[in-house]
C-alpha cells in the first residue's frame, strides 16, 4: 500500500484539538509546513492573555503538542500555475498562507511519487485546484472530512478517485498466470519428493516395486539415506 502524507493548512489545525491531532496520525505521516508553524506561533504570541479566541487557544496547545505527538515540519515548496493566485485579487493573509501550503503539498507529491499526498484545508477552491493539476496521487480534502475518515474509515469523497486508481494498479500487479503455474509445479514436485522419500524410508521394497512398475528413475541419494538409518 502506498504511504500517506498529509499536509495541513492552518484552519484544520486550529479548529481541532489534541484528540484530533492524535487521530489523524493514524492515517499517515502528518506534516505542518513551516509557514503554518510560524503563523501558529504568531497567533499564540499575539493572543490577549486570558482573552484568546478558540483558534488562538488551539494554536498554543498545538505548539506544545506537535513535535512530541509525531508530527513533522517541512519547508519544501514548488510553484504551479494552478496554485498561483489570480492576478489583481487582494488576498487575505489566511488565503495567501493557504496557497503556500498547497505549493508545499505539490512539492511533497513531486518528491514522493510513491506516496499519496493529501492537502488538508478548508479552502474548497484550493482543493479543486489541487485536483486540476492531475497528479494521480495528489489530492485535497477538508479537516472535517479527515475527522470522519478517522472515525468511520470512510475515504473522503474528494479522494475516492485517487484510491480507486491505486486499487486498479494493485490488481494489475497481481501475480501473472504463468508465475502461478510455475509456483504450483514447484510445489507439486516438492510434495511428490517428500512423499517418495518418506515411503522409501518406511518400506523400500514396496516403493521400488511401485517405482519400477511406473518406469520412474531411482531416487537420488535414496540408498545412502537408508544406510544412514
Amino acid at each position: 500500500m502506498a504511504p500517506h502524507i498529509l499536509i495541513f493548512d492552518q484552519g484544520p489545525i486550529t479548529s481541532g484539538n489534541i484528540h484530533y491531532w492524535q487521530a489523524v496520525t493514524k492515517l499517515g505521516t502528518c506534516y505542518v509546513p513551516q509557514v503554518v508553524l510560524d503563523e501558529l506561533k504568531r497567533m499564540a504570541e499575539e493572543a490577549p492573555l486570558g482573552r484568546e479566541t478558540s483558534a488562538e487557544a488551539a494554536a498554543k496547545e498545538f505548539l506544545r503538542y506537535w513535535e512530541g505527538g509525531g508530527w513533522q515540519v517541512t519547508r519544501v515548496t514548488k510553484s504551479h500555475s494552478d496554485l498561483t493566485p489570480t492576478p489583481g485579487h487582494n488576498l487575505s493573509r489566511k488565503a495567501r498562507l493557504s496557497y503556500t501550503v498547497a505549493q508545499c503539498a505539490y512539492a511533497m507529491a513531486d518528491q514522493n511519487p510513491d506516496a499519496v499526498v493529501i492537502l488538508v484545508t478548508e479552502d474548497q477552491a484550493l482543493i479543486r485546484r489541487i485536483a486540476a493539476i492531475g497528479l494521480p496521487k495528489l489530492g485535497g480534502t477538508t479537516g472535517i472530512a479527515v475527522r470522519e475518515w478517522t472515525k468511520s474509515n470512510h475515504i473522503p469523497a474528494s479522494l475516492e478517485k485517487i484510491f480507486a486508481g491505486l486499487e486498479v494498479k494493485t490488481k494489475l500487479r497481481r501475480t501473472p498466470w504463468w508465475a502461478k503455474l510455475v509456483s504450483g509445479a514447484i510445489g507439486a514436485v516438492f510434495f511428490f519428493a517428500l512423499f517418495s522419500y518418506s515411503w522409501y524410508l518406511v518400506n523400500p521394497r514396496q516403493f521400488e516395486q511401485w517405482r519400477q512398475k511406473l518406469g520412474l528413475p531411482p531416487l537420488p541419494f535414496a540408498e545412502l539415506l537408508r544406510k544412514r538409518r
